[in-house]
């Protein structure tokens, strides 16, 4: 006759204990990483907060100048600022109008495809007593070097 195979015994149950366990750590992995990724955003954010204002002022230290090489049709000049303001950290792209909405320079440089922020003002020329608009001016600067760093800490 054919002898029968032993039967296999069923493998233990892992204790409670074990199983609380694991669903603790498993819990405190995950509250661990969604903490990291909210302070990552909020830090993100900030940083992003802080370039727009970085801009801001670059903009506006920059407004008479440009305002008054627009309001005395100085181009040439006009153009080697712009070209300039490209070397500024993120800086994609400046355009500027006349107060009649024509284009009358721009500069811009290879983007990397980011994220981009466009930060507008309004230009004013001011010489002599003499206070007026210029045109405005449109800056666009890519947000790539802040989320690099975003990622890096």
């Amino acid at each position: 006759m054919a002898e029968k195979a032993p039967l296999a015994l069923p493998s233990r149950p892992k204790s409670l204990l074990v199983k609380l366990l694991a669903f603790v750590v498993s819990l405190a992995l995950i509250a661990q990483l969604g903490s990291a990724g909210i302070v990552s955003y909020f830090a993100t954010q900030a940083a992003q907060d802080g370039f727009e204002k970085r801009l801001a002022a670059y903009v506006d230290a920059r407004n008479e100048i440009i305002g008054t090489l627009v309001w005395r049709l100085q181009f040439e000049e006009l153009d080697r600022i712009l070209k300039d303001m490209l070397k500024e950290d993120g800086v994609v792209s400046v355009r500027v109008y006349d107060e009649t909405d024509a284009l009358v320079g721009s500069a811009e440089r290879q983007d990397d495809g980011g994220r981009v922020v466009t930060h507008r003002a309004n230009l004013r020329y001011a010489h002599n007593g003499v206070r007026d608009k210029a045109g405005h001016l449109a800056l666009r600067a890519s947000l790539a070097p802040i989320m690099a760093e975003g990622w890096r800490q």
